[in-house]
């Protein structure tokens, strides 16, 4: 159930930062207005662009909110109606409150997942507007990968615990179906590079599809760009305001 406690972590962790910030200067919130237009427009093709976009300009507007991936693999969080709630009505009840968060977020009856709180104007003057995504929207910023190796066999190949994740938790969520290595249960499998689905080369030096699509999730080739956004975006905003 590792997945469940990180979709755990990442709902409490939010509730908790999802409004802190350091008072910065010059904030902006183009990018983060521009995600609730693409829920409206319905828009699924354009959300993990959106999603980038307010991660970026979040941490810009010194809030301290890391995580801009959460990356499952056989995710159990495919029988959400069944495991966080008793049933599907239930459930239906849990996301409309925004208790459990959905991807993309869910929005009020005007169409927003945020909101403006005050703060001080450190230039003098009247306090300033400073808008912000409401406690269930942490998949405002943070994209949503999903990858499960399909079944077969009637479950006794493949892997009967994860599965899609897209249709409880919403249309942002990248579902990746993935044909199962040979033999039988393949839900430990998903970092094993010596497992061969039918269609992956037998070569020992050939990357299996698996791995490709899992480095593909992980995006390590961002690392450079990440890391230069850390010396310049503080990865913890509470500093003092002096150095915004």
């Amino acid at each position: 159930l590792g997945s469940v406690i990180a979709y755990d972590i990442l709902t409490f962790a939010w509730m908790r930062m999802h409004d802190v910030h350091a008072g910065p200067r010059h904030p902006a919130f183009g990018p983060v207005r521009a995600v609730e237009k693409t829920i409206a427009t319905g828009t699924v093709a354009a959300g993990p662009a959106a999603q980038t976009d307010a991660w970026t300009q979040t941490r810009r507007n010194t809030q301290p909110w890391l995580v801009s991936d959460l990356i499952t693999l056989g995710s159990p969080l495919a029988y959400a109606t069944t495991l966080m709630a008793s049933n599907a009505d239930e459930f239906a009840t849990i996301i409309a409150d925004r208790v459990l968060p959905t991807c993309p977020p869910r929005t009020d009856n005007v169409g927003r997942c945020t909101f403006e709180s005050a703060y001080p104007n450190w230039s003098g003057g009247s306090a300033r507007s400073f808008t912000v995504f409401d406690h269930g929207a942490v998949f405002a910023t943070t994209r949503w990968t999903n990858l499960y190796f399909t079944t077969k066999l009637l479950g006794f190949g493949g892997d009967p615990v994860g599965g899609p994740v897209r249709p409880v938790f919403g249309d942002w969520v990248r579902d990746v179906p993935l044909s199962p290595p040979t033999g039988l249960f393949s839900h430990t499998r998903y970092w094993d590079r010596t497992a061969r689905a039918a269609g992956d080369s037998d070569s020992p030096t050939a990357v299996p599809a698996h791995i490709r699509e899992l480095r593909w999730a992980l995006e390590l080739s961002r690392g450079p760009e990440l890391i230069a956004l850390s010396r310049t975006i503080p990865a913890f905003a509470l500093f003092p305001n002096e150095q915004t």
